[in-house]
C-alpha cells in the first residue's frame, strides 16, 4: 500500500485517520453517515417522509421536531411563565423576551 490511497468516498493519507469525502465537493469527516447527510445538500434527496403530511425531510431529526406540530408536544417549559414550547429555539427567542422591555420593570 503506498502513501496516498483513494477507494471509494474513504481517503487516507496514513498514517492519520480515515477520512470519507464528498463526492461533489471538499467536504470530508471521518465519519461516513456525515459525508451521506452532507451530500443530501447537493442531492436534495429527502429521505424522512411524515406520513401525517406531504412534507419530507433530509434529516430524520427534523422530521421528529416536525411531528410535534401534528401531536401537540412541548416539550420545552419556560421557567419563568410556565409555557410550553415544541422547539428548543423557540424556547430560546421566547426566554429572551422575558429579559427585554417591557417585560423588565
Amino acid at each position: 500500500m503506498d502513501k496516498y490511497s483513494f477507494t471509494g468516498r474513504r481517503r487516507s493519507i496514513l498514517p492519520g485517520p480515515l477520512r470519507f469525502v464528498c463526492s461533489f465537493c471538499s467536504y470530508s469527516s471521518d465519519k461516513k453517515t456525515d459525508v451521506q447527510v452532507h451530500e443530501r445538500t447537493h442531492t436534495g434527496e429527502r429521505p424522512f417522509h411524515c406520513h401525517l403530511c406531504p412534507r419530507k425531510f433530509s434529516h430524520k431529526s427534523n422530521l421528529t421536531k416536525h411531528l410535534r406540530c401534528h401531536s401537540g408536544e412541548k416539550p420545552f417549559r419556560c421557567p419563568i411563565c410556565s409555557k410550553g414550547l415544541s422547539r428548543k429555539l423557540d424556547l430560546e427567542r421566547h426566554m429572551n423576551a422575558h429579559m427585554s422591555a417591557p417585560y423588565l420593570t
